[in-house]
């Protein structure tokens, strides 16, 4: 059974986890705010988003690698989404563990999943006194720092 690396008293089996998945899921589709993002990011390949999102979490959780396809894959469209969005996103994260898990597995898997977001929402946030094409490039340099940061997975721990 997977536990958090960062605190290993707390263990989630697949089963739980499909079921964080789905209540997930669900909020994402709900979220009028985020429902043009997602229908361009998942459009109606939501069993397969669910799948993926639960198998990158297991990645993530066995310490097994894996999960560096997921991030690649979620990286190839950054562009399509900004740091207000990835708050969001987090938000309803936070909601789905504290419906499904208990208290103290739903704080330290959110926790979890702010590092991620705070990787993300840093590389995405536009640098002071820049802008134009130097501020697209910037940006582009910051996502790949964010993405070789969360494919190396030492934040996961």
């Amino acid at each position: 059974m997977p536990c958090l690396t960062h605190d290993p008293s707390i263990y989630l089996d697949e089963e739980t986890l499909v079921e964080l998945v789905e209540n997930l899921s669900w909020r994402f589709r709900r979220n009028s705010d985020l429902r043009p993002l997602l229908n361009h990011l998942v459009g109606n390949r939501w069993q397969e988003f669910e799948g993926d999102l639960t198998q990158f979490w297991l990645c993530i959780l066995q310490q097994t690698g894996g999960h560096e396809a997921a991030i690649d894959a979620a990286f190839a469209h950054c562009d399509a989404v900004d740091a207000a969005q990835i708050e969001r996103l987090a938000a309803l994260f936070l909601d789905s563990c504290l419906e499904v898990l208990p208290f103290h597995a739903a704080a330290s898997f959110a926790e979890l999943a702010e590092r991620i977001a705070n990787v993300l929402i840093e590389a995405m946030e536009p640098q002071d006194g820049a802008d134009g094409v130097g501020t697209a490039v910037q940006r582009q340099v910051r996502l790949a720092r964010a993405q070789e940061i969360l494919k190396a997975g030492a934040i996961y721990r």
